[in-house]
């Protein structure tokens, strides 16, 4: 059953490409469409045309003096083509939600306690079954298979759904990396979404745990809970919004994407999916993290099985699923 509880359109119109650190309003236009599920809040992203990835002259691009992981080699900018609107929770997934669902707390020591914070110590089978479980609740098809419970549960995306076929499954599944991405940008074309039109990170603070003031003038930690401004996960929902209407976006947790990791193509693309590697990919920053990791082109990767007081998650719909409820 779909408790619609008002309407919150969320749009981005299709258009001209745009050009990095360009804001274009019409682009970030805020509507009325909204439901929740399951105690879920999902709003509404429409399908369009936009540029992801950072241009290498993006502060915080550069490598993590203390990281082995290659931030450069893994935000070539490319243009994507999504096809399908849309559905998307406004904050991640909560204790209080997550408990609905798993008798037992054994996930590690979470540093955020409340109903209201976010789930953390998930691995990437334990996110998808969570959405299996929303699937199986509203009589839908379930996009992955998955085998066992608890820490030891193993999950793989169904064979009709592998690549670009996972558009089309209708069950509940975690955002693609672009429809992550899209809802992070809220049409802003800059490295973080601003309530100005987007902001960038000042040369030399990338890798430094103050509470800076963005490009823009913008002060960071009125968006991201990062290490500037705690040293622990928060509940969803305290800071603001984007201009989507999404909280937590950047910080707080690392978010588990649908995709595997893999390098982006160099030509534009229609419904990305990243199918390379077996480690699949986390996108917008943690509490613990500098402003750099904050950037809505940020990515890292890590096994399915691996879990981390760090890794939490959000998720997603395709807009068809709902308006034929």
């Amino acid at each position: 059953m779909w408790f619609v509880l008002g309407w919150m359109l969320l749009a981005c119109r299709e258009g001209e490409i745009p050009e990095f650190g360009v804001y274009s309003p019409e682009r970030a236009l805020v509507g009325d469409e909204q439901t929740s599920v399951q105690g879920l809040t999902l709003l509404r992203v429409e399908a369009t045309t936009f540029r992801m990835g950072s241009p290498e002259t993006e502060n915080g691009r550069q490598p993590h003096p203390e990281s082995d992981q290659n931030v450069e080699s893994s935000e070539t900018p490319f243009v994507v083509t999504l096809t399908e609107d849309f559905y998307l929770s406004s904050t991640e997934v909560t204790r209080g939600l997550w408990f609905d669902y798993a008798d037992d707390d054994q996930l590690g020591d979470a540093n955020c306690v409340d109903d209201d914070c976010p789930i953390q110590f998930i691995s990437w089978n334990m996110a998808v079954g969570f959405t299996n479980y929303l699937s199986q609740r509203e009589g839908l098809v379930a996009c992955y298979d998955c085998i066992g419970s608890g820490r030891d549960i193993q999950c793989t995306v169904k064979d009709q759904f592998q690549g670009e076929g996972i558009y089309r499954c209708a069950g509940f599944r975690l955002p693609t990396e672009a429809e992550w991405e899209l809802a992070a940008r809220a049409g802003s074309t800059s490295a973080l979404w601003t309530p100005n039109g987007g902001g960038e990170l000042p040369t030399g603070i990338p890798f430094d745990c103050g509470d800076h003031l963005l490009s823009d003038g913008t002060r960071l930690g009125t968006l991201a809970w990062f290490c500037g401004v705690t040293d622990q996960a928060q509940p969803v929902g305290l800071l603001e919004p984007n201009g989507f209407g999404f909280y937590d976006l950047h910080g707080n947790v690392w978010e588990w994407t649908h995709d595997r990791f893999d390098f982006y193509p160099l030509d534009a693309t229609t419904n990305h999916v990243g199918t390379g590697y077996e480690e699949h990919t986390l996108r917008g920053g943690r509490w613990g993290n500098e402003p750099y990791a904050m950037r809505a082109a940020k990515r890292i990767q890590s096994e399915s099985d691996f879990w981390d007081g760090n890794y939490g998650f959000r998720v997603a719909i395709r807009a068809t699923s709902i308006d034929q409820q």
